[in-house]
C-alpha cells in the first residue's frame, strides 16, 4: 500500500486533527475554570478563617480590658 493510501485509511479512523486541537482547547479551558475557582474557594476560606480568629482575638482583649480595670 503507498503512502498516500496509508495517511487516507488513518484519517477515516480517527478524528481530524482539528476537531482534536477545539477538544482538547475546551477541556483545557475546563481545566483552567476550576483551577480559578478552586483557588477563589481557598482563599475566601482562609480569609474567613483568619477574619473569625481575629474577631475572637478582639473579643478576647475587649473582655480582659474589662476584667482588667
Amino acid at each position: 500500500m503507498n503512502n498516500a493510501a496509508k495517511q487516507m485509511d488513518a484519517s477515516e479512523q480517527g478524528a481530524d486533527r482539528r476537531t482534536v486541537e477545539v477538544s482538547l482547547q475546551h477541556l483545557a479551558d475546563q481545566i483552567r475554570w476550576m483551577d480559578q475557582k478552586l483557588m477563589m474557594k481557598i482563599e475566601n476560606d482562609i480569609s474567613d478563617h483568619y477574619h473569625d480568629q481575629m474577631n475572637e482575638i478582639n473579643a478576647f482583649r475587649t473582655t480582659w480590658k474589662k476584667v482588667s480595670i
